[in-house]
């Protein structure tokens, strides 16, 4: 992963992601950047070492090949995030497409030979049959869960080389493709519903993501600490709680980007979900105590140091930033 300065003469970071064993893809690996400058890149690899995170969605290489989700910090000096995501497959799993929201999900498509790759909120839960189907796969912006992952495809050969998301608030996603299925899943009134014939055709398929919200909890969820941003870095603490399944969320919040010089301060909470050892939370905020905002917080309490745990904020307007600790600590309390 490279990033070279806007002249071309030099380089702001240059580095090596791999493992022991082959890395990339036979088309190449794909990259994406947020707002933050992020960069978030999808590939193949055959290592069983492959660098992961603490918390990681999938930590453990299944073998033979699985696909990866990397995010690399904006200065290029560390992971906020790395994960495998594939099955066990003979043939293995390769990401061939990547695209981030301005939320910090990344969605992922490529090809899986695995009759277990890993799915959830599915449009296709199961294997459509033949040597690959293409996936489509939504991760959390902590890079420790799957928003949605589906199969998609039919009984011959399928893949997804190419995706792309829209601005809406619940992000569609648009991928594209190829197929050798003539039971491809098509939808009533599409534009081609049958297979043309030939060795292949394209594919464009449109994936609507839906949210269901969790219940409320009880609970309460403190921290502080710094992380990095573009050019510097953000520091934070906050104290977030609802005593009682139902009743109103309090707390306080405040944010800084020390190189925008940027504050977001808490003006109000309308939201609080713990699961296991990460906590989602929102509300409205100011940005330097005179911009109207929206915020949401997510969160991961992976124990000591606390330098493991992460702490990522989306502000509205604004964009997302944070990831893993430089220094400081999560708490979760239930």
């Amino acid at each position: 992963m490279t990033k070279v300065n806007p002249t071309g003469t030099g380089l702001v970071y240059s580095t090596y992601l791999g493992g022991s064993g082959g890395d990339g893809a036979p088309s190449g690996p794909t990259i994406a950047v947020d707002a933050a400058g992020s960069a978030y890149v999808t590939g193949a690899t055959g290592s069983a070492n492959f660098p992961t995170t603490a918390g990681a969605f999938q930590p453990s290489f299944a073998g033979p090949q699985n696909a990866f989700v990397t995010k690399l910090n904006p200065l290029g000096s560390g992971l906020m995030y790395s994960t495998y995501l594939g099955g066990s497959g003979g043939g293995g799993d390769q990401g061939l497409g990547i695209r981030v929201d301005t939320s910090g999900n990344a969605y992922v498509t490529g090809l899986t030979r695995s009759t277990n790759f890993p799915t959830m909120n599915a449009v296709q839960p199961t294997f459509g049959g033949g040597p690959s189907d293409a996936f489509v796969t939504k991760l959390n912006p902590l890079g420790t869960g799957l928003v949605y992952s589906t199969y998609l495809g039919g009984s011959a050969d399928d893949l997804g080389s190419s995706i792309a998301v829209d601005t809406f608030p619940n992000p569609n996603a648009y991928v594209v493709g190829v197929t050798s299925s003539t039971d491809f899943p098509t939808t009533s009134g599409a534009f081609q519903t049958t297979y043309a014939g030939g060795s292949s055709d394209a594919f464009v398929a449109k994936i609507t993501d839906v949210v269901v919200e969790p219940p409320p909890t009880e609970g309460k969820v403190t921290g502080g600490g710094s992380s990095d941003v573009a050019g510097g870095k953000g520091t934070f603490g906050f104290i977030v709680q609802r005593k009682e399944t139902g009743g109103p969320v309090k707390g306080q919040l405040q944010y800084v980007n020390h190189a925008s010089g940027d504050k977001v301060q808490s003006v109000a909470f309308d939201s609080l979900v713990i699961t296991g050892n990460m906590a989602t939370f929102g509300g409205a905020c100011t940005i330097n105590n005179v911009t109207p905002c929206t915020f949401r917080v997510d969160v991961t309490d992976n124990g000591e140091p606390g330098t493991t745990d992460s702490f990522v904020i989306s502000v509205t307007p604004g964009s997302t930033e944070g990831g893993m600790l430089r220094s400081g600590n999560i708490q979760i309390h239930k």
